[in-house]
């Protein structure tokens, strides 16, 4: 549904805005409790996922699909969340950023990926909330995004296993932001790789994937800066539900993000940089083609003069009458064209 369907509604009203990826929503939970076993269900229902998030385990529910607004409703219903929280939930279009509800904890990122023939970036929104003793997840569609976190679960000396449900949000984070890792270098080799191409070879084909390349960087860039800002909101804010040490680890995901976003800056420069040199490319050749018919056009307007003057239609014309005629014309045009070619040759022109 697009975004100006919500112009007027009051506050707080659930509509989902944004393209519709699941097909149908789907929950999966897992629960664990330092030194304890972990447990993983298939939650069917909000009212099962409220159950399963019990106060003496670290409780993850992660929702795959959010088009299902009743469903969203009950959840915040049983979580206790925000009505202003769950609308943004609903609401793929959101920029990263992240929101203290006080008890309750919001962050918004965007898990990107690029399409591996096209170029393009497809973007999923990512949202998680934090609260006492528990983690929500919403993606858009079912993938193995948190595949990562959630082996990590499986193993009992992890460290996430031995801390709260903060440090599991900070390792979800942290593997979106690993992504984003992934995506940049991708892109940047790529540039590497067309270099070659557009010093030897340039074509319009190598034109068009550095500016498809050009753009997925604008488009990484403009979610990578916004998601920056939402974690250093988390890691510098006030809120009781992250711990100290928690802090540590956001400021590590923090420098990580610098790091992308100087890896995108100087990607993007060198695109330019290629697009430049192709463009200077295209000029010199074309440069080329023009000496070379300019040196052609020049040869043939003296002979085009000889041809003209003994093609006009005079009868005293001394020259028609001689036997010799033909052959000395031919001679003489023959003898300027090649003069003229060394000339130009001596030149360098040529």
């Amino acid at each position: 549904m697009p975004r100006h369907t919500k112009a007027g509604l009051a506050p707080g009203t659930l509509i989902h805005v944004g393209e519709r990826h699941a097909v149908d929503v789907t929950m999966a939970g897992m629960r664990f409790a330092p030194q304890g076993t972990l447990e993983a269900r298939s939650l069917p229902d909000a009212a099962a996922a409220a159950a399963f998030a019990t106060a003496d385990h670290v409780a993850w529910v992660d929702v795959n699909g959010v088009h299902d607004v009743e469903l969203v409703r009950h959840l915040g219903t049983g979580f206790g969340l925000h009505p202003l929280l769950m609308e943004d939930l609903v609401n793929t279009t959101q920029r990263p950023k992240a929101e203290d509800y006080g008890d309750r904890y919001y962050l918004v990122l965007k898990m990107i990926m690029v399409h591996p023939e096209k170029r393009t970036i497809e973007v999923e929104q990512v949202s998680l909330v934090l609260g006492p003793h528990w983690v929500l997840t919403f993606q858009e569609r079912e993938a193995d995004t948190f595949d990562p976190v959630r082996r990590r679960l499986e193993q009992a000396e992890s460290r996430v296993r031995q801390h709260g449900p903060d440090y599991l949000m900070y390792a979800l984070v942290d593997t979106v932001v690993d992504n984003y890792f992934q995506v940049a270098e991708g892109l940047g080799t790529r540039v590497e790789d067309l270099e070659p191409d557009v010093i030897a070879s340039p074509d319009s084909s190598t034109l068009a994937e550095l500016y498809a390349i050009k753009r997925a960087l604008v488009s990484l860039r403009r979610f990578v800066g916004p998601a920056f800002d939402a974690v250093a909101h988390v890691r510098r804010g006030d809120s009781a539900l992250i711990q100290q040490s928690t802090r540590l680890y956001l400021r590590d995901v923090e420098d990580h993000l610098v790091r992308i976003m100087e890896t995108i800056d100087l990607n993007r420069e060198m695109v330019q940089g290629m697009v430049d040199a192709y463009l200077s490319a295209l000029s010199h050749r074309m440069n080329d083609v023009m000496r070379v018919l300019t040196v052609i056009a020049t040869i043939f307007i003296p002979l085009t003069f000889i041809v003209g003057v003994y093609g006009m239609n005079f009868v005293h014309m001394p020259e028609l009458g001689w036997r010799w005629s033909y052959p000395i014309v031919w001679g003489i045009m023959v003898s300027v064209g090649v003069g003229m070619l060394f000339f130009f040759r001596r030149r360098g022109w040529f």
